[in-house]
This record gives structure tokens, C-alpha cells and sequence, in this order.
């Protein structure tokens, strides 16, 4: 990070993969080893950069299923990336707890991260008659009410 800085750059982006840190469906680990996020937000806060935080769950970064973990997509979590309750009660207690992170480390807080970004690269909001896709709809609503019950207010 410090070559980062030292390039001129004020901000990094970090990504929150959700298969890293939720190797199965029992696990959610921000806290050990390799997995502490934090100290990767106590090194930017310490030589200066501000932090992009890609919290998911899907974040795509080139990953395999975009950073879902991987015991989502054997079917039995229904339709991934929507409303379907299965997905949802995968999602949430590792979106919980990157939004609980993220809420002690926002830039409002004396942290540095400066925005969170929920999902990445979904497409089909409408369908193709022009109506609402409500299953995708409700899914992002229900990633934004999370994010918001976790006190993330950036």
C-alpha cells in the first residue's frame, strides 16, 4: 500500500470474496489469519489511502462465480443473485457481518473506507416488456436494507 501512496494514488479497492470467507455454509471469517479484513483497512487508514470496499456478495474480480461461495451453487440455495429465501438466508450472515465491519470502519467514523459498493455488474432490472424484474429488484433492496441496519450510512 505504501507504493500505492507513493504512486499518487489516495484510494484502493478492496473486494470482500465471499467463498474466502465463507468456505462453507456453516462459516463466516473476517477475523483470522489471512482473513482478518481489518488490518487491511488499519494499513490503508495508517499510510493514508482511502478504501473502496466491494463487500458483494457477488463481486465478480475475475473469480470463480464471481465470489459466491461456492456451496451456493449446487441448487439447493435456489436462484442465485434474487429474492429466492434459500439465497437469502445464504447471504446474509456474511453480508451482515462485512456491513457490521464496514460500519467501524467508515471514513464517518475516523475509518477509511469511503464508499461500499453492493453486488457488482447486475444487469436486468427490467424485463424485456419495460416491467420491474421484482425477484432482482427485491434482492438489491434486501442487500441495501442489510447495509443499512448494520449502521453503514455512506
Amino acid at each position: 500500500m505504501e507504493k500505492i501512496k507513493a504512486a499518487g494514488f489516495n484510494t484502493v479497492s478492496i473486494y470482500s470474496h465471499w467463498a474466502y470467507h465463507s468456505p462453507n455454509n456453516s462459516t463466516v471469517d473476517f477475523e483470522n489469519g489471512a482473513r482478518d479484513i481489518t488490518k487491511i483497512f488499519e494499513l490503508a487508514k495508517e499510510v493514508g489511502l482511502f478504501v473502496a470496499l466491494r463487500g458483494g456478495p457477488y463481486i465478480n474480480a475475475e473469480t470463480t462465480a464471481g465470489g459466491l461461495a461456492l456451496w451456493t451453487t449446487t441448487g439447493a440455495y435456489g436462484g442465485l443473485r434474487n429474492n429466492d429465501p434459500r439465497y437469502t438466508a445464504a447471504w446474509k450472515p456474511f453480508f451482515t457481518r462485512i456491513n457490521q465491519i464496514a460500519a467501524k470502519y467508515q471514513l464517518t467514523r475516523g475509518g477509511t473506507i469511503l464508499l461500499h459498493q453492493i453486488e457488482n455488474e447486475i444487469c436486468c432490472q427490467r424485463n424485456d416488456d419495460g416491467s420491474l424484474n421484482t425477484p432482482l429488484v427485491e434482492y438489491m433492496v434486501a442487500l441495501e436494507n442489510n447495509t443499512r441496519q448494520n449502521d453503514v450510512i455512506m
